[in-house]
């Protein structure tokens, strides 16, 4: 009886232990130097590859360099066994005695185990760091909001050294922009008499707020060759860099408020006029390319270029902008191209409007403002007959349609109708079949001004597709950029020059208002720590959206307009 219970007694603790064993748990080897790895051996009964181990309490004293994951079934006296085994390779952070955690695999435990790790000569050290190295530095510290800063890293490494892992790539830095400059460069180097193979990387940042912005340490995986005790061995070592911040100072009180935000370390504005001769004939076209470069900024953050001939002598037809950046040399290169098309309506000696863009110099710190030369030209022949103008009460001329003068009959029309229709029949044929067709169609106004009035149209629509992104987010400077440059494509005519339409609705001034304050006001400081912030200060930007979309072109609820003269071939 005895006999029995105690065998009763002994299959219930066997039970137990089986439910709730302790993982075997191995280490080897359990003393190591300083900079040697160990393998921690996991060995589960029963566990599946869903009870994968949770292996962040390792990181505190460990590095982690990869994990290896084994099972194997057995089948005995129609019992099966699964056994589930871990490999885990680390890297202790740390000298003297480190305790490995123990580990949860499923609903089982892996038990403590005591690993001592000997501190490196100090000689010994002094010539690891010396065999590689990081040097990290940055070109501009402080850097002004939205500015470039460009960081250098280069991997020094001496005879001897073999790099592992793959080089670190494009660094994670909470708000800024970072984009590479160029390929990874390789040289060689003599530092203090020691020749190295270096590994340079050069990343531009642009931080989009003030404050301090913190680079984080990167590191990679290398071994080197050391003769130590009258042997010659090999050490893993992991090589880090240092964190890096840097102040990011905001826009300087100095620098204009109505002015869009530009720093950079160069604007260069060129334009080119087709033809250009200082003569140009009435219902000739003409057209004008403004290109706009910037060294040390992107191409999203250079402005439009506010350049619009006299309504009063020429119908101007602007085109979609182009905007491209390259980043292959020292600093990011930014390009914006704007171009117009134009047809003299007028006679007269007219001074074409000056281009000039206000930008902060970051290598001299001060306020620059660069200019295009103002051009005159003599415009010749006698004018169009359907643009008529007047004056407005406020002095400037405006176009008048062609309804507000006479009514056109159907019979009047007529011919207009069937040159439409001849033209667009012979623009077909000429596609398929004659050069020289195209050629005429390239230079015919009433021709480009259909094809100016698609892109237009195209033009628009991506502006407004900037502007419901804009204000569906909680960037409330974004939000203005891209208000500006769709009221711009709406109106015709320059940001400002918009925004005074758009203020003749009374809620859409009050709205605009209330933007201009949460992003200029004393209170909040800078407008781009105003247009950061986690909320909109009370801004409803869905209601800016609204009105937006009400906007319409001045005379847009006309019933006709006037198309240019069609001319022949």
């Amino acid at each position: 009886m005895i006999c029995r219970r105690a065998c009763l007694l002994l299959g219930i603790l066997t039970w137990a232990h089986a439910a709730t064993g302790e993982v075997r748990t191995i280490l080897e080897p359990r003393l190591v130097d300083e900079m040697e790895t160990v393998r921690l051996t996991l060995r589960a009964e029963g566990a599946t590859r869903s009870d994968a181990p949770d292996l962040s309490p390792l990181e505190i004293d460990f590095e982690v360099l990869g994990t290896q994951t084994s099972s194997r079934i057995s089948t005995i006296n129609g019992r099966t066994n699964s056994l589930l085994e871990y490999q885990i390779n680390l890297r202790p952070r740390r000298t003297g005695e480190i305790i490995v955690p123990a580990l949860r695999v499923g609903d089982q435990f892996s038990e403590e185990i005591v690993l001592v790790v000997r501190p490196l000569d100090p000689g010994l050290r002094r010539t690891i760091e010396r065999m590689v190295f990081f040097e990290s530095e940055l070109t501009a510290n402080p850097v002004y909001v939205q500015a470039e800063t460009t960081l250098i890293r280069r991997l020094y490494y001496s005879n001897g050294v073999q790099i592992y892992s793959d080089l670190p790539g494009v660094p994670e830095i909470e708000n800024a922009v970072v984009i590479p400059l160029g390929d990874t460069q390789s040289s060689s180097s003599l530092v203090d008499g020691q020749r190295y193979g270096v590994i340079e990387q050069r990343f531009a940042i642009f931080p989009e707020r003030s404050g301090l912005l913190d680079i984080p340490a990167i590191s990679v995986t290398s071994s080197v060759r050391l003769q130590s005790g009258g042997r010659i061995r090999r050490s893993g070592i992991r090589v880090s860099t240092e964190s890096l911040q840097v102040e990011v100072l905001p826009i300087p009180d100095s620098y204009p408020a109505a002015q869009p935000w530009l720093p950079a370390q160069d604007v260069e504005l060129s334009q080119v006029w087709t033809p250009q001769s200082a003569t140009w004939d009435v219902g000739e076209p003409v057209t004008w390319q403004i290109e706009l470069t910037v060294t040390g900024n992107t191409a999203s953050a250079i402005p439009p270029v506010a350049a619009i001939p006299p309504a009063s002598h020429f119908k101007v037809y602007p085109e979609a902008p182009v905007m491209d950046e390259d980043a292959t040399g020292e600093s990011v290169v930014g390009h914006r191209r704007e171009g117009y098309a134009l047809i003299p309506t007028a006679p007269g000696q007219i001074s074409l409007p000056t281009v000039a863009v206000t930008w902060w110099d970051t290598l001299a710190d001060e306020l620059r403002v660069t200019r295009l030369e103002p051009r005159s030209v003599a415009i010749i022949g006698q004018p169009t007959p359907e643009i008529q103008a007047e004056v407005d009460s406020a002095g400037e001329l405006t176009p008048k349609s062609l309804a507000d003068n006479e009514i056109v009959s159907l019979e009047q029309l007529m011919p207009l109708l069937i040159a439409t229709f001849v033209v667009l029949s012979l623009a077909i044929a000429g596609y398929l079949a004659s050069p020289h067709l195209k050629r005429a169609l390239a230079t015919n106004p009433f021709w480009q001004h259909l094809q100016a009035r698609r892109q237009s149209a195209r033009h628009e629509a991506g502006a407004l597709r900037d502007l419901e992104r804009a204000c569906r987010g909680k960037d409330l400077l974004q939000v203005r950029r891209t208000l500006s440059a769709y009221l711009t494509v709406i109106y015709g005519c320059p940001g400002p020059q918009a925004q005074t339409y758009f203020r003749t609705d009374a809620d859409a001034a009050e709205m605009l208002d209330e933007l201009n304050k949460a992003l200029y006001a004393v209170d909040t400081g800078t407008p781009i720590e105003a247009a950061r912030q986690d909320d909109t200060n009370g801004v409803d930007s869905i209601g800016i959206l609204l009105l937006a979309k009400r906007a319409r072109r001045p005379g847009a609820g006309q019933k006709s307009r006037a198309l240019p003269p069609l001319y022949g071939f």
